[in-house]
């Protein structure tokens, strides 16, 4: 992986979360108005969840290699209680793209600040 497909992941990882954080916000915020057509229980704590992907998303637009590797962990670990929680498979398509992206956000972050390190070094 060079510098340009390093921020190329970076970028696609922080759009990508900013994503989940924009569809968790307005789940939140219409909960009550979309609980008939969705099977997701949302409320003030999706609200929270939101801000706190958003915050997220915001140290990997920063190349935080921090931020890329617990955006990947929050999001597979609230993936996989939903999955267990609602006995449904139906989203696990959809959240593997996302962590597919998200480690590429870890990859990419780890490259990206490896390649910064060597420049400097030269």
């Amino acid at each position: 992986m060079n510098i340009e497909q390093a921020k190329k992941a970076i970028k696609t990882a922080w759009i990508l979360a900013l994503v989940l954080g924009g569809i968790t916000l307005i789940c939140g915020i219409f909960s009550k108005h979309i609980q008939y057509f969705v099977p997701i229980k949302a409320n003030l704590w999706s609200i929270l969840d939101a801000f706190i992907i958003f915050g997220l998303a915001f140290g990997v637009y920063k190349k935080s290699r921090f931020c890329a590797v617990i955006m990947f962990v929050y999001f597979f670990d609230s993936q996989f209680r939903f999955s267990i929680n609602s006995w449904t498979i139906s989203n696990i398509p959809l959240a593997l793209v996302f962590l597919f992206y998200f480690y590429q956000g870890i990859r990419g972050t780890n490259y990206y600040h490896k390649l910064a390190a060597d420049e400097e070094k030269e």
